[in-house]
């Protein structure tokens, strides 16, 4: 009983702010009118100054509504009186705030952004993460590509840390792609900057305040002001809950793009909005678009503008999700397929209960409803994955298998090409007319290539990201760069000429054959999923065998590791027992 009159308690406290407000609002009205009955000459005041004074007492309401307890009751209960105002011309006031539009054309809202609780993210996933990589370079080309990664959120503390970790991965792994890579953070996200520089870059990662309000979408920038530069901004006042204040930004819609900016400005660039309702929102009936997204792609010539429709979610989460699977050399579309599928999965790995075999998600949920626009962008390539092999003049037919996702192009080096548009499993053999020395290339989403006796010359796969199991033994190659590809579990290099093999950046190698090489020296020690290892007949002494072993991680699982040394020079005098110790086994 003493809880329910506490709660009435304060709800009935909650009205009486709202009643104070509006009492103090008429107060104000009240005593504006005789002061403008007393001025001499009232003509001179402009609309802007006019406008000025009515949002100044606005405020002195709407800024202490927004910080309390309610704030939709709070502006539900006072609109009526800001209607009330010559110089308001409209109000809407609806789940994320109040926004009104004054006779003059100037528009100001007071929004309430969301309470986001970030889910925990384990760091094996940001692992996965990698660039955002666009069309807009060209097969080849030696251009250095840029990336602006821009959060204007800063200073929202709950969440501070998972965005800084974010930008600060990105940052990295945009600049080891050897991208030139700008990094602003708040209030270096200003209205000059936005209004002349985002086209200055191949791809922008933009984490923002997003609303959409008075028709429209608008996104904040980290810039503040009192007098709005032109039509095209709204002033947002924004509730900043950890220091109990109001912070004002600006906000731009698709207007101000297509002001700012010139037709194909974008051309061929990524756009990713983290912004609640950057593509409009489906809350409310009849009021989703795609404005802002057709401001930069339609009018601006990007290649695919990315966004959600929603409030309350971060979208951050699965993004992540989504640029893991870009990495891999899905396309936008497969992606989208992808999330779409097990979207549940990933809705359950946030907290919440299932009743009757129904899952309820409770907050963190990490599945944001991602848009991208235009359609058409569903086959674009944002990394194009491919891989090239040469083979020598002695060969007059070439044989391979492979697996892949979505459909796969060859081409075949001489002037003949064949698309297989199902994918899958794919038995692939050419004859050349004339012997020659041709180089093939591979086209698609390919996770598995078998290329064993195919008399290969070289064999380049980084551009790959997406393979999980590489057979090219029994070739020519003298080198093998497998470094790009974070995704593979097996790799057989058996029966060829390498001196050298890296594997440090694979960490979900499970096996590894690599025998009859020519390799001096292997270091395994970034493999913790290693359970089969064979590496005989190379030149490995008993000085780089016992520093292998070395490298070998601890058995802890119970299930069976296998070591296979025999034919290299050092295999009689290398100290087993450093293996051994490790609960490895060697074989034969």
């Amino acid at each position: 009983m003493e809880t329910e009159n506490h709660s009435n308690g304060k709800k009935q406290n909650r009205k009486n702010v709202w009643k104070f407000g509006i009492l103090l609002l008429a107060i104000i009205l009240s005593v504006t009118g005789c002061r403008k009955e007393k001025e001499d000459n009232p003509t001179n005041v402009s609309a802007d100054e006019k406008t000025a004074q009515a949002l100044a007492t606005i405020r002195l309401t709407a800024d202490s509504i927004l910080l309390s307890d309610d704030p939709l009751g709070g502006f539900e209960a006072i609109a009526e009186e800001y209607r009330k105002i010559a110089e308001v011309d409209s109000i809407e006031n609806d789940m994320d705030g109040l926004f009104i539009k004054f006779a003059n054309g100037r528009m100001v809202g007071w929004y309430i952004p969301p309470e986001i609780t970030p889910p925990t993210i384990d760091d094996t996933l940001l692992q996965n993460l990698k660039s955002i990589i666009n069309t807009k370079q060209t097969s080849g080309s030696s251009a250095q590509k840029s990336v602006c990664l821009l959060d204007q959120v800063d200073g929202r503390a709950n969440d501070q840390a998972e965005r800084e970790r974010c930008l600060s991965y990105l940052e990295a792994i945009f600049s080891e792609n050897n991208w030139s890579v700008d990094k602003k953070i708040g209030n270096q996200i200003t209205l000059d900057f936005v209004s002349k520089h985002l086209d200055d870059y191949d791809a922008i990662y933009y984490i923002a305040h997003g609303v959409f309000a008075l028709g429209k979408s608008w996104i904040a920038t980290g810039e503040s002001g009192t007098v709005s530069p032109n039509r095209n901004q709204i002033e947002l006042f924004i509730a900043e809950r950890v220091f109990f204040r109001v912070i004002r930004k600006y906000a731009f819609s698709h207007e101000f793009i297509r002001h700012h900016y010139n037709p194909d400005d974008f051309k061929g660039d990524i756009i990713y909005m983290v912004a609640c309702q950057s593509m409009g929102s489906r809350n409310i009936p009849g009021r989703t678009n795609f404005d802002m997204a057709k401001a930069f792609t339609d009018y601006g010539g990007a290649s695919v503008y990315i966004g959600w429709d929603e409030s309350n979610h971060t979208g951050e989460t699965t993004g992540r999700y989504l640029y893991d699977l870009l990495w891999k050399g899905y396309t936008l579309g497969e992606a989208y397929q992808w999330l779409d599928i097990n979207k549940h999965e990933l809705i359950e790995n946030a907290i919440g209960v299932s009743i009757l075999g129904f899952w309820f998600p409770l907050e963190p949920k990490i599945y944001a409803n991602l848009k991208y626009y235009p359609d058409t962008a569903d086959t674009v390539w944002l990394i194009k994955p491919s891989i090239t092999m040469t083979i020598p003049a002695t060969v007059s037919t070439v044989n391979f298998s492979l697996t892949s996702v979505g459909e796969v192009t060859v081409d075949w080096g001489d002037g003949k090409e064949f698309i297989y548009p199902n994918g899958g499993d794919i038995q692939c053999s050419h004859t050349y007319a004339v012997n020659s020395s041709y180089t093939i290339r591979i086209k698609g989403t390919i996770t598995s290539l078998n290329c064993i006796n195919s008399q290969l010359s070289s064999l380049d796969v980084s551009d790959n990201p997406a393979l999980t199991r590489l057979l090219c033994s029994t070739n020519q190659l003298t080198e093998l760069d497998v470094s790009k590809n974070r995704e593979l579990t097996y790799l057989a290099c058996i029966n060829n000429q390498l001196t050298t093999l890296d594997v440090s950046q694979n960490p979900k190698l499970t096996e590894l054959y690599c025998g009859k090489n020519k390799l001096t020296a292997l270091d395994v020690s970034q493999n913790i999923k290693l359970s089969l290892l064979e590496c005989r007949n190379n030149l490995l002494e008993a000085v780089a065998l016992n520093a292998l072993f070395g490298t070998l991680h601890t058995n802890e699982t119970g299930v069976q590791k296998r070591i296979i040394i025999d034919n290299n020079p050092g295999a009689g005098a290398c100290q087993r027992s450093v293996a051994l110790e490790k609960k490895w086994s060697f074989a034969l």
